[in-house]
């Protein structure tokens, strides 16, 4: 089969090590706001500043050498810009070099370029034209997708590559429809495809939002992937016989479709080809076709074992027909007006994420035939209560309303729409892979002491859990065993055991020397206890309300991504010498954040350490100024508090002052004393 896809227009910057010899290629330079590099004598720019704005100029020659190439992400996010003319040497645009340029209003190429790159101008909202060079002879995937008012292409008549059909772009002989621009002749609702074209490309129509009616003619063999994502207002779409792959997602989320007919040619339908289309009663399939079939509006494999996808449109309770034995990947995706699914005698397998987002579905019974289940099968079925099991199933069971095997020891799925607290029945060992993921609604959950193993995911996205109670004879926590339950504020232990232990709410190993998890929900400072030795890799992840963290002297490896996306951390203060410290630790923490280490400890450096900025933290010296006023020297991101007293001998240190300082270092704002002596305090977590 013909690919109609374009290919991304990279280069492969190459370094080259020779025994203990390193070999680089060109020198770097600035030059305005310009940040570029040169090879074989020519120059590549790498980086615009964020302060660039307005109509820029990228020049023709930097150090008399010719400006050729535009790198990856050069001026990514620049929303200030709005008007960029291009050296008219340049040769080629990387990948997202104007991506989110939402500022620019035109693309007009020069002659001479010849590649751009996958998603160059992606999401360039408001570009409304695109001027293309007879030079240009490779356009990246998605390089001007989601340019939301644009209205025309204009390709130079000699290119060898491109032409536009009335501002539609096109392959140069016309068999491959590239982009249909969203306000194409002033936002029409109608367009014909005209005879000749085979292939419709990736995305070619995505987010048309105001076509109604499209003309597809008959030689079109190839619809690609999403390529019709989004038309919201298309009501119907006539299939050509001679159509023999519908790529994934290609009628995705065409609110107003209400069916299609698939024609006996087709051969291969994507995943979600069909997704979202919350109007679609109806899939059918012509009787001649070899490879597919429909059963009551529903689409399936030709034997009819497979169901594939299910109209999201249909509503009620449905019972999948006998002869049915696999379910395929999101068959019921978003399907939310069904409130009941019954399951066939003849049913052996459900594929992953199978009802996902079924969000009126209340109740789900499987039959004794069923014997294998995918991942995250309930997710965001925040209305499902119960999943009953036949009891003749030889494989699975159910106590009260919850999933488990036969044998009651593995705990496999809860269902989302349950709220309030859940203790786990005595006796069960496993908590399965995702088997309270997305369960929105449980606040609180016990696990009996006969709980030994916890998979993959278990408690993830748990959006309202506050509470975890884990036993202390645990013997496997397994990867991202909590993410993204932001509303978690601690993991307690219930029952003494050799494997764990909880220190206000945070889990540590039975002996308190390696820290395990921090809850996501706790805000704030938090010291770790002295006596850690470890911190486990991604320990305090994803957690954007802790602003402080004070780390023990006893600490000895700070493990990888520790603190990554810490969103909301402003310092970490270590309090003895440099532990080894794994890879990406704090990576995605604020620009603002510091690392501090004290005097006296050994192994960091200043101003970065590990390529995170780093600095000697020490006890500030108070000031005194005219009119009884006091001041000092304050260090970013620390927080401090005054005491005073009246007699140094005799009286009580009294608390009288607390300042939170910001993210650079300055004089503390003065205050005036009546006391006759003050001391200044660091507030360490």
């Amino acid at each position: 089969m013909k690919n109609y896809s374009t290919h991304r227009a990279g280069r492969l910057r190459l370094f080259l090590a020779v025994g203990l010899t390193a070999v680089a290629f060109g020198r770097s330079g600035t030059t305005g706001q310009l940040d570029y590099w040169i090879q074989n004598d020519e120059v590549y720019i790498n980086q615009g500043t964020a302060s660039l704005s307005g109509s820029i100029t990228i020049p023709n020659q930097i150090e008399g050498l010719p400006v050729v190439h535009i790198e990856d992400l050069a001026f990514a996010d620049n929303s200030s810009i709005w008007a960029v003319t291009f050296p008219s040497t340049l040769k080629q645009i990387d990948y997202r070099a104007f991506y989110k340029c939402d500022g620019l209003s035109r693309i007009d190429l020069p002659q001479g370029i010849e590649s751009i790159g996958e998603q160059a101008f992606w999401d360039c909202q408001n570009v409304t034209s695109i001027t293309l060079p007879a030079s240009l002879i490779s356009i990246g995937d998605l390089a001007f997708a989601s340019l939301d008012r644009l209205a025309s292409f204009d390709v130079n008549t000699n290119n060898p590559a491109y032409a536009d059909l009335n501002g539609v772009l096109y392959n140069k002989n016309l068999t491959s429809l590239i982009i249909y621009p969203e306000r194409w002749n002033n936002r029409s609702q109608t367009y014909a495809i005209p005879n000749g074209v085979e292939g419709i490309n990736d995305r070619a129509f995505d987010g048309a939002g105001d076509l109604r009616t499209i003309t597809i003619p008959s030689s079109v063999i190839h619809i690609g992937d999403y390529a019709f994502n989004g038309c919201g207002n298309l009501t119907s779409v006539a299939l050509p016989d001679a159509t023999v792959a519908i790529g994934e997602g290609a009628f995705t989320a065409c609110g107003n479709l209400r069916d299609i007919t698939l024609p006996a040619a087709t051969e291969y339908i994507g995943k979600k080809a069909f997704e979202s289309c919350s109007r679609m009663t109806s899939i059918s399939v012509n009787p001649s076709n070899a490879v597919y079939s429909s059963i009551g509006g529903v689409l399936c494999n030709k034997d009819q074992t497979r169901l594939i996808a299910f109209p999201r449109g249909k509503s009620d309770v449905y019972t999948v027909p006998d002869g049915i034995k696999h379910i395929g990947y999101r068959a019921f995706y978003r399907c939310d007006n069904l409130t009941q699914i019954n399951l066939s005698d003849t049913v052996e397998t459900l594929a992953d994420e199978v009802f996902r987002n079924c969000y009126d579905l209340t109740r789900i019974t499987f039959s004794s035939s069923v014997n294998t289940l995918g991942n995250f099968m309930f997710r965001s079925c925040n209305a499902l209560t119960s999943i009953d099991v036949d009891p003749a199933n030889p494989f699975f069971s159910d106590i009260d309303g919850v999933l488990f095997n036969k044998e009651g020891t593995e705990l496999m799925a809860f269902p989302p729409g349950r709220g309030g607290s859940y203790t786990v029945p005595d006796g069960v060992k496993t908590i399965g892979g995702g088997a309270f993921a997305y369960c929105d609604f449980v606040t609180s959950i016990t696990l009996p002491s006969s709980v030994v193993s916890l998979d993959r995911e278990a408690f993830l996205e748990c959006e309202w859990l506050t509470q975890l109670s884990l036993p202390g004879n645990l013997e496997r926590l397994a990867g991202n065993l909590v993410d993204k339950s932001k509303s978690l504020k601690s993991i307690s232990v219930n029952s003494p055991g050799s494997e764990l232990a909880s220190v206000d709410g945070v889990l540590f190993n039975s002996e308190k020397t390696k820290l395990l998890r921090f809850p996501e929900g706790r805000s704030g400072r938090y010291a770790i206890p002295e006596g850690t030795k470890t911190i486990d890799p991604h320990a305090f992840y994803r957690n954007e309300k802790l602003t402080s963290v004070s780390l023990p002297s006893s600490l000895e490896l700070l493990g990888n991504n520790a603190f990554e996306k810490c969103t909301g951390l402003r310092t970490a203060i270590f309090l003895g010498n440099a532990p080894v410290l794994g890879g990406d630790a704090f990576k995605e923490t604020p620009s603002y954040f510091l690392v501090y280490y004290l005097e006296g400890t050994s192994g960091y450096t200043s101003p970065t350490w590990n390529g995170y900025p780093s600095d000697l933290l020490y006890h500030p010296r108070l000031s005194w100024l005219p009119d009884q006023q006091i001041a000092w020297l304050a260090q970013r991101n620390i927080d401090y508090s005054v005491d005073s007293t009246t007699n140094l001998v005799s009286g009580e240190w009294v608390s009288t002052y607390a300042f939170g300082q910001g993210t650079t270092n300055e004089i503390q704002p003065s205050f005036t004393t009546d006391s006759e002596m003050y001391r200044v305090n660091i507030l360490l977590p």
